[in-house]
């Protein structure tokens, strides 16, 4: 929360940015594939919303059914009397749905900026894979508009020349997000996969001790979900933007570009230059991917096995 709090005001700067008309898709099939990713992280937010206060809710419901005594959800040794037991139960459940309210938001705006920079690098792939149509539709509207006293072919290059121009604003745009988001989330996300890898083993562990038929148990498993689903969020969309960021070269070389003039070719070739680095998410020193996933869940197992063993020597 202190890294969403210390870093506010870019955060609502890189918000204001996206409502530049740099960045608004400018064909029918951009405006479609925006729509449909906005939809999907939508609902990617409400299932995650619904997953916590699911868990939530078995969390302050499960010390009611599992056991024939009064029992708080978090076990502890409190020096109150038991006519207070409301009062802690309250606290505790309190506490806790104020801390997945939390942790929800944060990862919802980390994941949703990600998101974000995905999408615009996929519109400025198709924009420079279709360079020379979007400048020809541009011109036959300007066409409409001013008559036929147009020449052509230095006007349709003028147009390539402000798009790739454009094209370079928005990836230098998207770049520069990619590193805010890395100065206000990167140590928060990085002290965030440590304590899930070690809650992945806590509650693996607790698995092992508790009855299957219980709330706790489903109420664990849900836990599970969602702290799976939290760190698969983060290395997914990390990896999206790795992929689709390593494209942006590919489709700046498949424009139609040999018919161009000689400055046009160089100017190209710049930028080809500058693009080929793929964006990578880095916090501290994990990069967001894939790969980063699967060494967090098998470090998480890893741990569990280690406990599961010293476990079964003791009983």
């Amino acid at each position: 929360m202190w890294f969403l709090v210390n870093g506010k005001h870019k955060i609502l700067s890189a918000i204001e940015a996206m409502d530049n008309d740099l960045f608004k898709p400018r064909s029918e099939e951009q405006k479609v594939e925006l729509k449909n990713h906005l939809q999907n992280m939508i609902n990617f937010c409400y299932t995650f919303v619904l997953m916590g206060a699911f868990t939530c809710t078995l969390f302050g419901v499960f010390p009611f059914t599992d056991s024939g005594e009064l029992k708080l959800p978090l076990a502890g040794w409190y020096p109150f009397q038991s006519q207070l037991f409301v009062v802690l139960y309250a606290y505790q459940l309190t506490q806790e749905t104020s801390l997945a309210i939390c942790n929800i938001s944060i990862d919802c705006i980390t994941v949703c900026f990600l998101d974000h920079m995905c999408n615009h690098i996929k519109i400025l792939n198709n924009q420079l894979k279709h360079m020379k149509e979007i400048c020809h539709d541009t011109l036959e509207k300007k066409k409409l508009s001013l008559g036929e006293r147009i020449d052509n072919k230095r006007e349709l290059q003028k147009l390539m020349d402000d798009l790739l121009v454009k094209c370079f604003d928005h990836y230098t745009y998207v770049l520069r997000m990619k590193r805010d988001v890395e100065e206000i989330f990167g140590m928060g996300i990085f002290v965030m996969f440590m304590f899930d890898c070690i809650a992945l083993c806590m509650t693996m562990f607790q698995l092992l001790i508790i009855s299957f038929k219980s709330i706790q148990f489903i109420s664990i498993i849900i836990y599970m979900i969602c702290i799976t689903t939290e760190l698969m969020a983060y290395c997914w969309f990390g990896n999206e933007l790795l992929v689709v960021s390593s494209q942006v070269a590919v489709a700046a070389y498949e424009s139609d570009w040999t018919d161009t003039p000689v400055y046009f070719q160089k100017n190209l070739l710049m930028f080809i230059t500058i693009t080929m680095k793929p964006m990578k998410v880095k916090v501290v020193h994990l990069n967001l991917s894939v790969d980063t996933f699967t060494a967090i869940m098998r470090t998480a197992w890893s741990y569990f096995a280690v406990l599961r063993q010293k476990y079964n020597e003791n009983t």
